[in-house]
Order: C-alpha cells, then structure tokens, then sequence
C-alpha cells in the first residue's frame, strides 16, 4: 500500500527530483523515509553461489524432464490397458 500512495504522490508532480540526478538518491529517498539496502558476497564466494545455483537449475530441469518423459509414458501405458480390455 505504502508504495502505491508512494507513487501517487510523486505521479505528476516535481518530487521525482530524486531521479533527474541532483543530488544524492539516497539523501532524496530518505526524505521519504525509505532506505536502500545493499548486500555484497565476498569475492571468494563467488565460485562457490556459481556451482551452488548451477546445481539448483540442473535438478530442476531434471526434475521437469522427467516429468517429460514419465507423464506420456504413463498415458501411454493406461491407454494400452484400456485398448487391450
């Protein structure tokens, strides 16, 4: 709700200064009460997120795959069933 009354206020109106590039965004925002916020990994961990989310994608596309292969697969063999009663 707070992002929509957000930008209701700033919809047509000269606040949007915060983002025409005077001054800092972030002094701007605050005078908002809004904040941002960034977080870092540590370089050395780079590689590590890298296997880790590579690790992720690659079960899932396991995963929807199998399901490729074992849905009409199933199909197949209830159809088989019914065609030979």
């Amino acid at each position: 709700m707070r992002g929509v009354l957000l930008a209701q206020q700033l919809n047509g109106r000269s606040d949007l200064h915060c983002f025409t590039g005077s001054g800092s965004v972030g002094d701007c925002l605050a005078s908002y009460k809004l904040h941002v916020d960034y977080t870092y990994q540590p370089p050395g961990d780079f590689w590590a997120l890298q296997w880790c989310e590579t690790g992720i994608y690659l079960a899932l596309a396991a995963l929807v795959s199998g399901a490729c292969f074992w849905r009409p697969a199933r199909a197949h063999r209830r159809l088989a069933l019914v065609s030979h009663a």
